[in-house]
């Protein structure tokens, strides 16, 4: 409670603007994780930045899946299967 008795104010949040926050972080990490990638002295480092890249992948898929009644059906369910693949690949680097 904040002085005299009112409490907090909830805040709503546009799903939409949610989706785009989100989509924006992770292309941003999938991005720097891609640069990591290129620039990789190691096969360590090389896996590391793979391992990046893959998780920025599936989460940019959990948020097409989550927020999918937002979405246009025909660009949400053509990017999801590039995505898998994305995941699918570097899961062998």
């Amino acid at each position: 409670m904040t002085p005299g008795g009112a409490g907090v104010a909830q805040q709503h949040h546009d799903p939409a603007d949610v989706l785009a926050r989100h989509l924006r972080e992770r292309a941003t990490e999938f991005l720097r994780a891609l640069r990591l990638h290129r620039g990789a002295a190691t096969p360590e480092e090389s896996a590391e930045a793979a391992r990046a890249l893959r998780r920025a992948a599936r989460r940019i898929s959990a948020g097409l899946y989550t927020y999918q009644p937002l979405l246009d059906p025909a660009w949400s369910q053509t990017l999801g299967p590039e995505l898998a693949w994305v995941s699918g690949t570097l899961s062998q680097e």
